[in-house]
């Protein structure tokens, strides 16, 4: 292959590789991780309100669960914390105020199983995980105060109760 065919050869991998990754893109929309059951949860206008107060998935399932918040106010930060069942949600919601800003609002706790970041108006955030086993897990804001009026309920339940 002489000089002028190798440096086209060159030139034509650089621009497909350039183009590729340009139609695949980068961060969290680039590859999203296959999910049997996608949530999305938001605030009620900018109310310390979840639109959504309860849903179920099936014990074992991939579940996303997106904090969209369609706030309009830049005081209403929000996120998602789901808690084990029987958990004292005052708990969490003071320890989230020790925790601070630093760490998300989000408190070094056994009670604490998944969580999305805090999220600002108008952004998305989300976390992906595996059901837990079936029982009622309560979910709350995080943010200071918000704990109080911010909760719901996942219901997990096994797979043959979940066709019902």
């Amino acid at each position: 292959m002489n000089r002028f065919s190798s440096q086209k050869m060159i030139a034509m991998a650089i621009f497909a590789i350039v183009f590729s990754v340009s139609q695949v893109g980068f961060g969290q929309d680039a590859v999203k991780e296959k999910v049997d059951l996608e949530i999305v949860i938001k605030p009620v206008g900018d109310q310390m309100l979840y639109e959504t107060t309860e849903f179920t998935v099936t014990a074992g399932s991939k579940v996303r669960v997106i904090m969209e918040n369609t706030a309009t106010s830049e005081a209403m930060l929000h996120n998602v914390v789901i808690l084990k069942p029987e958990t004292d949600k005052a708990k969490i919601g003071i320890a989230a105020i020790q925790a601070g800003a630093d760490k998300g609002y989000i408190p070094v706790d056994p009670a604490v199983l998944f969580y999305t970041e805090i999220t600002k108006p108008g952004e998305k955030n989300e976390v992906v995980f595996t059901a837990p086993e079936p029982g009622d897990y309560p979910y709350i804001c995080s943010f200071p105060g918000h704990y109080l009026m911010m909760q719901g309920v996942m219901h997990s339940v096994a797979k043959k109760d979940a066709a019902k």
